[in-house]
């Protein structure tokens, strides 16, 4: 390993003899080494040293006035120690190596030891790095929620994680040294060639089975000889159990939404059949109205005004249950529709209702075009209009401002904002309900279906319909639309 560049390493030389300190400073400074160096003369100033500056390594030499080196092995410190020695006593050597001294250096008399400390140094330093990766990798091994375990070359199982003996069931200490063969078949652990990895069934300690995700790779030393497989295995139980709930919902959903299909066209085909006898009773009450009117009385009178007034407001309700069913079974192929032609040809169509309403309409801001039904969302902005046009305050015009509100690159959003009577906007949710209504018959006609089919218009569009409303100020909707509409729709 060579020294990275820029990078200077740390040492502390603990060194009482003044001519080993001069020969260790000429030997940096003529070499250029990448050393900064600071030097103890003895072990209490080394002690003192250590306790307010960090190193990288430490280099002492055995006998010093005040102690051996031994002590400051004895400190515990992660920083490496090489020991220096004019001794040569291999017992001391030894001892030093056994304390934790990462390394062992003779003193010549000719310093010919400080050409080969740089070598020394870079070990150290490679060595250091390594450690370093290996403590990075464990603490990831033995902190993963995977499983992991190394199978030897023999097949023994040399090494598992915490996670693997939680998932698997057994301590560590029953496993390790076993055959793999014992704890799994060879088809649960045999990945196909090119394959990093592959979905098995494994089995725990207790016999009960589960789905693994299972990955492996390869150990090789020099030579390409294969010394081991370190394999993980991911439990596959809660992501199965998603899996088929998810398909079980789907399920669901589909069921749903055929019966929805259904009730639909129910809706549609019955509204068809109940208008044909509702005609009828308007039209025989009719009949008798011109042919009894005279002979029945004032009571009988009013009993066949009220019976073909509620049958006018069935009539309506049927209509309007038919418009919504037609709008959630799907109206008129999506085209290009420009919603300020749309919105004109409404103000049109209702240019009378309008005047009666002494109402104005005016139109803000650029509308863009939107992908849609051009039919539907024509009806969708009539029943808003309408809708302001009913609830309006009779003491002083109609005024509806239509414009653009915060478009982006993906959807149009339009206001339609009038003068009205308003509401609590607590109820700004209840009012999108069918048949839900916030007045009574007599306060103002009506079905209580325009704004539900506007939502429903809406949402078959991809799109949101929201309200703002203060009681006596008027109310504010907000439509927002997609400007493209994807292949599904």
């Amino acid at each position: 390993m060579n020294i990275p560049q820029g990078k200077r390493i740390k040492l502390l030389l603990i060194e009482d003899d003044l001519i080993d300190q001069r020969a260790f400073t000429r030997f940096i400074q003529a070499d250029k080494h990448p050393y900064d160096y600071v030097i103890a003369d003895s072990i209490e100033k080394a002690k003192k040293i250590l306790g307010a500056e960090r190193f990288d390594i430490v280099i002492s030499d055995y006998q010093l006035p005040d102690g051996v080196s031994m002590e400051i092995l004895g400190l515990g410190m992660e920083t490496p120690i090489v020991i220096t020695t004019g001794t040569g006593s291999e017992e001391i050597a030894v001892q030093a190596m056994k304390a934790g001294a990462y390394d062992y250096l003779i003193k010549d008399p000719d310093r010919y030891y400080l050409k080969i400390l740089p070598v020394t140094i870079e070990k150290i330093m490679h060595r250091k790095e390594s450690e370093k990766k290996i403590r990075m990798l464990s603490s990831a091994i033995t902190g993963t929620h995977d499983s992991v375990f190394i199978i030897d070359a023999e097949g023994r199982v040399i090494f598992v994680n915490q996670a693997f003996c939680k998932t698997y069931g057994y301590e560590e200490g029953q496993v390790l040294g076993r055959q793999s063969g014992e704890l799994w078949d060879a088809a649960s652990l045999g990945l196909a060639p090119n394959r990093s990895e592959g979905e098995f069934i494994h089995k725990k300690r207790d016999g009960s089975q589960f789905p693994v995700l299972l990955s492996n790779s390869i150990l090789k030393q020099e030579g390409d000889r294969e010394i081991a497989t370190v394999y993980i295995a991911r439990d596959m139980t809660e992501h199965k159990q998603a899996e088929q709930a998810l398909l079980q919902r789907t399920e669901e959903l589909a069921r749903s939404k055929t019966e929805l299909e259904q009730l639909e066209l129910f809706a549609f085909v019955a509204s068809h059949d109940l208008q044909e006898p509702l005609h009828k009773i308007v039209a025989f009450g009719g009949l008798l109205k011109d042919h009894m009117g005279s002979k029945l009385d004032a009571e009988a009178q009013d009993y066949l005004q009220q019976m073909e007034i509620y049958a006018k407001r069935m009539s309506e309700k049927i209509i309007r249950t038919r418009d919504f069913s037609m709008v959630a079974k799907g109206g008129h192929q999506f085209e290009t529709v420009n919603l300020k032609d749309t919105l004109r040809q409404i103000i049109t169509d209702l240019d009378l209702r309008l005047k009666e309403a002494r109402g104005t309409i005016e139109l803000k801001g650029d509308f863009p075009a939107v992908m849609g039904d051009r039919i539907q969302l024509q009806q969708l902005f009539q029943n808003l209009i309408a809708n302001a046009i009913k609830f309006r305050k009779t003491a002083e015009p109609l005024r509806i401002a239509i414009s653009t509100e915060g478009q982006d690159h993906e959807f149009a959003k339009i206001a339609v904002e009038d003068n009205g009577i308003g509401f609590d906007e607590k109820y700004s949710e209840l009012i999108f309900k069918p048949f839900k209504r916030l007045h009574t018959l007599k306060e103002y006609e009506g079905s209580g279906m325009g704004l539900s089919i506007c939502q429903k218009i809406v949402v078959r569009h991809g799109g949101k319909i929201s309200v703002r409303s203060t009681p006596g100020k008027g109310s504010t909707f907000i439509v927002s639309l997609p400007l493209r509409q994807s292949r599904g729709n």
